[in-house]
């Protein structure tokens, strides 16, 4: 999911694997699979950067911050 602000100023966020294609018409459109249209305030190329940095965090490996949480080395 990345977050977007709609033409009336309100925060959404959108699953960005919907999202279809995006248009400038001057504004940014976002054109999901279900067929419906938002007009957000992001730039195109904001867009971009946001579902890049999100794909990237989902390949991440996870942080584990707890040490009773992280896996033991075995005595095999």
């Amino acid at each position: 999911m990345i977050e977007v602000t709609d033409a009336t100023g309100k925060r959404k966020f959108i699953n960005c694997d919907m999202i279809e294609r995006i248009d400038i018409i001057p504004e940014t459109l976002l054109v999901v699979t279900n067929g419906h249209n938002l007009i957000v305030k992001e730039s195109p190329e904001e867009l971009v950067r946001r579902i890049v940095v999100f794909r990237r965090d989902c390949n991440a490996p996870p942080v584990v911050t707890d040490r009773r949480l992280k896996e033991e080395p075995s005595d095999a």
